[in-house]
């Protein structure tokens, strides 16, 4: 089988990584194309994924930049492949993914969890075969739609693939000293357009000002920056260790969401600061402790009261597994036994049930 995978933020790059090592383990073949960003192309080398690299996100996003965008991404990846050898297509809320598998009448498997994708939503739900969603997610996407029951960032972070206790090489030189981590984003993306009431970036520098006065502070950019500021608080550890480093922190505050859930899995303290509400972490606020969302200015006006306390990531971890699916497990089985598994899988919530029954 020859698939096909669209890569366009750094996190796809993790949903499907041990998917791909280990169907290609079993003799498939996967074609790569991602979005030009230093990240995400170091994090494909460091797992040795071979990869063609197409456009760069536009820097300033409205709806004509994003419509440009994607379209210029769709003509990129049509040149690069011989789409006929193509058998399914592959991506994470990927509209290039989608409407290439429509024209050439072969099937798509989309996954997503932002229901403020909008623009994605709107191109691809009509053109995919089928779209998987994990179990929180609030947004009815018709009867294409298969819940799974585990959070997306599962497919990387579950036992099986990830050990809290791993340490980097950077790691080991903070020794044993309570640090924090804050991650600021561009809010570039395309459902990032019209977001309102964000922090400025002398707000930005406030928050870390302040915060670094108590505790060891490290901060993780979006893009690079040439400011001066930043520069002596930004993380110089490999990209693909950011989640043994957000594992042993003692707070995370973040403007990305899905930082803020491999937190939440990891049973790190975290506040979400970004005005833009997610099923997922809606969820986790509502079950764990540990799991806070509120706007920037709200923390700024807050800061002596943020919660460090460390909590052991590993039986965080074990305790979510113990309510949910591998679903890097039932990814693997989908993509193989399609159009089947898709048949079997329509109309059903997957659970562990339904694991025991038909992929294990």
């Amino acid at each position: 089988m020859k698939i096909l995978i669209d890569i366009n933020h750094p996190a796809h790059v993790h949903y499907f990584k041990n998917l791909i090592k280990i169907m290609e383990k079993e003799g498939h073949e996967f074609i790569i194309t991602n979005r030009d960003q230093k990240i995400i192309n170091d994090l494909l080398d460091a797992y040795s994924i071979k990869h063609i690299i197409r456009n760069k996100r536009p820097v300033k996003t409205n709806l004509f930049t994003s419509l440009k965008y994607i379209i210029h991404s769709i003509l990129i990846i049509f040149k690069a492949i011989k789409i006929t050898e193509i058998d399914i297509f592959l991506g994470f809320a990927s509209f290039p993914c989608s409407l290439l598998s429509f024209i050439y009448s072969k099937p798509s498997i989309i996954i997503d969890d932002t229901e403020h994708n909008k623009v994605n939503h709107f191109f691809y739900k009509h053109l995919c075969s089928v779209i998987l969603t994990p179990f929180y997610f609030a947004k009815n996407m018709g009867k294409k739609q298969i819940y799974f029951k585990a959070y997306v960032e599962q497919l990387y972070l579950n036992s099986k693939y990830f050990n809290t206790k791993v340490k980097s090489l950077f790691q080991t030189h903070l020794g044993s000293d309570p640090y924090l981590i804050i991650r600021f984003i561009t809010f570039s993306a395309s459902h990032d357009i019209g977001v309102k009431n964000r922090l400025t970036l002398e707000e930005k520098k406030e928050i870390i000002r302040n915060l670094s006065q108590n505790i060891n502070v490290y901060v993780s950019l979006e893009n690079e920056t040439n400011d001066d500021f930043f520069k002596q608080f930004l993380i110089t550890d490999k990209p693909e260790n950011m989640h043994h480093l957000i594992a042993n922190a003692n707070l995370l505050i973040t403007e990305g969401a899905t930082m803020a859930s491999e937190a939440g899995l990891l049973g790190v303290n975290y506040y979400y600061i970004n005005p833009l509400k997610v099923g997922y972490i809606n969820e986790q606020c509502s079950k764990y402790p540990h799991a806070h969302q509120c706007n920037g200015h709200q923390l700024l006006n807050n800061l002596r009261n943020l919660k460090y306390t460390k909590i052991r990531s590993n039986e965080t971890l074990i305790k979510i597994e113990n309510e949910t699916i591998n679903p890097t497990e039932y990814l693997v089985w989908f993509v193989k036994n399609y159009p089947l598994s898709k048949n079997l899988s329509i109309g059903k919530m997957i659970d562990k049930k339904f694991i025991e029954k038909f992929v294990n």
